[in-house]
């Protein structure tokens, strides 16, 4: 399977395949089926927050780049090159807003809601405590 004539960045890098996958209903193969076999991994040792956390630090980060090099441009008088990373910028900036308002979202439920196993875990703890205090002051 070749890449597409001018798109060669997206082949090399998975993500033009990944899609047409997607679009096509078929498994994930290769680097896709790799990486998306690390994200699942992560999902599992991290969490929903931790992955949620790291996808608005990355995308803060690269806005911050952005950033620096808009004023970069804009000291050098480059308005092409400048337009071109204030596009880049406000999509980053847009981005990384909204992830960071799904983390916070999500960790103030995840902070208000508990599974029915870690209630009861968390019962027979407080009931434990209870009955220690409850012998100590015999």
């Amino acid at each position: 399977m070749g890449a597409p004539k001018g798109n060669q960045s997206g082949f090399k890098h998975g993500g033009e395949g990944a899609l047409k996958a997607i679009q096509h209903g078929r498994p994930f193969v290769g680097l896709v089926a790799d990486v998306e076999r690390a994200v699942r991994e992560q999902l599992y040792e991290e969490g929903y927050l931790g992955m949620l956390e790291e996808i608005a630090v990355e995308l803060h980060t690269v806005k911050k780049l952005f950033y620096a090099a808009v004023k970069k441009a804009a000291s050098e008088g480059d308005l092409p090159q400048m337009d071109t990373f204030t596009k880049r910028y406000g999509w980053l900036a847009n981005s990384a807003g909204r992830a960071w308002q799904n983390y916070v979202q999500a960790r103030a439920l995840s902070n208000r809601t508990m599974s029915y196993d870690d209630l009861v875990q968390e019962l027979v703890r407080e009931e434990a405590d209870n009955e220690q205090e409850h012998d100590s002051t015999k």
